[in-house]
Parts: structure tokens; C-alpha cells; sequence
């Protein structure tokens, strides 16, 4: 058996349906998470669109950037410990009457205000809400291939200790 990925499929299998043939918006967490990963050019240039289709968009919080907690689980045991510190930067907006909000990693300021907005956008359901949930489907599938590239690079250095005997 080859290495597992950390969600326990093969490295050959996708991990979710395409998300392409979905046309139900994103949940607001599975949203948030992509919009965090979203290229930051596309992110920043989709929150120019919006504001531009909706003025009167009041930043709540101001983009803010801290560290938060690595947290990652030690695989024998399953012990879950505080690997490190990592910068990240959080803001909310509201936009549309809804509240927008997320956080990026790293010291993005800019692109994290554009999460925040789009995540309204989204939430509000008018205006570009389709082209953020789309650009969130792009950003999954660009994650999950980068993914399968990753766990198919590492499968060529499987040791089979069965054969070894």
C-alpha cells in the first residue's frame, strides 16, 4: 500500500466532487477557507468589481495582522501539540447588509479586505456572488490538484517492506 494522504484516500482519487457541477452556493466555513487560499491578484480585482456594484461598504474591523497557533496531530500517537506561530492577517467588513469576514496567512492586508468582501458578497446572494463561488471552486480544484501532484511525487519514494523479506 502507498503512502496515505492525510485525509486517508488514495493519492489517485479526487477528494470531492467536482465542484464545477455544483451550482448551490458554498457553505460561509468551506467559502472562508477557500477564499483564504484564493490567488491574491483574482481576489483583489473580484472585491474591486463588487464595491464598484454596491457602494456604502463600511470596513468593521481593519485588517489586523497577529500570529495564531499551528496546530498539527503527531500521527503514532494521534497527540495534537502547537507546532509554531504563524503570521496571519483577519478583517470583516459589512457589505450588501451582510457581514463579511476572513483571514489570510501572512501579512496581506489587501488581500485579505478583498476575502472579507467577497465572503459578503457571496453571503448576500446578489451582484457577483456566483463569481466569488466560483473563484472559490477554481481555487479547490487548483488545491487538489497540487495536492495529487504532491502525494504522486512522494508515492515514488514508497518502500514496500514486504518485499524486502
Amino acid at each position: 500500500m502507498g503512502p496515505v494522504p492525510p485525509d486517508g484516500r488514495s493519492a489517485g482519487k479526487t477528494m470531492r466532487p467536482a465542484e464545477t457541477a455544483d451550482p448551490v452556493p458554498l457553505p460561509p466555513g468551506r467559502r472562508a477557507e477557500l477564499l483564504a487560499a484564493s490567488d491574491e491578484d483574482e481576489l483583489i480585482a473580484l472585491a474591486d468589481r463588487c464595491l464598484r456594484g454596491a457602494p456604502g461598504t463600511q470596513v468593521s474591523i481593519e485588517p489586523v495582522v497577529g500570529t495564531i497557533p499551528f496546530c498539527v496531530r503527531e500521527p503514532v500517537v494521534g497527540d495534537r501539540f502547537v507546532l509554531a506561530d504563524v503570521l496571519a492577517t483577519q478583517a470583516e467588513v459589512e457589505h450588501r447588509g451582510q457581514r463579511g469576514w476572513a483571514v489570510r496567512l501572512g501579512d496581506a492586508k489587501m488581500a485579505t479586505l478583498a476575502a472579507a468582501i467577497c465572503d459578503a458578497e457571496a453571503a448576500s446572494g446578489a451582484g457577483l456572488a456566483a463569481e466569488v463561488d466560483e473563484l472559490c471552486r477554481r481555487t479547490g480544484r487548483r488545491r487538489r490538484e497540487e495536492s495529487a501532484r504532491e502525494w504522486a511525487e512522494l508515492a515514488r519514494t514508497e518502500v514496500s517492506f514486504r518485499e524486502l523479506l
